[in-house]
């Protein structure tokens, strides 16, 4: 036999067993409501910059979806407002409350802007403490009320006006006769 060196013969590979596949669930997450148009999910998403949540109270004063997020729009201008004085005071501790208020405003402007109704933790209960109504009093403007408990039912004309009784006539003016 000739001296040939001999190939070693290719192992064959182990296959890895496969693990038990596990059911996973889905993280449940809020799903886009489809019906609202795109001009109030702009005025939402825009609703969470500071002091922007006039346009959406003044705009669209009917739709709960943009009452909602601009009463949590209002409670984030609030706290930038402060996050702004502790900036200036200790600039360490602004900077970090600073990043924070800049998450909260870029998730709350996504999720309006997706169709999200998002309630933030902790802000949501306090944004919905707040009476729109007491802010537009006075204005003609008339903005739907976002809790449950004060929601009324369409008033009809009908219940809306008193019955206006005719004006009696008036009797014409005395004339005095001529001499």
């Amino acid at each position: 036999m000739p001296n040939t060196p001999s190939t070693p013969k290719p192992e064959p590979k182990e296959t890895p067993k496969e693990a038990p596949k596990e059911a996973v669930e889905p993280i449940s997450t809020p799903q886009p409501v489809s019906n609202i148009p795109a001009n109030e999910r702009m005025l939402a998403a825009a609703a969470y910059f500071p002091l922007l949540f006039i346009g959406a109270l003044i705009m669209k004063p009917e739709s709960k979806f943009c009452q909602m997020h601009a009463k949590q729009g209002m409670i984030l201008s609030v706290i930038a407002f402060v996050i702004l004085f502790v900036l200036a005071a200790i600039p360490m501790i602004g900077s970090l409350l600073f990043l924070g208020l800049i998450g909260a405003i870029a998730i709350g402007g996504f999720q309006a802007y997706s169709g999200v109704e998002w309630k933030m933790p902790v802000l949501h209960g306090l944004a919905m403490k707040i009476n729109v109504d007491k802010l537009f009093a006075g204005t003609t403007v008339k903005p739907t009320s976002t809790k449950p408990e004060e929601a009324k039912a369409p008033e009809t004309p009908a219940t809306t006006a008193a019955p206006v009784a005719p004006a009696a006539p008036t009797p014409p003016p005395a004339v005095e006769p001529k001499k």
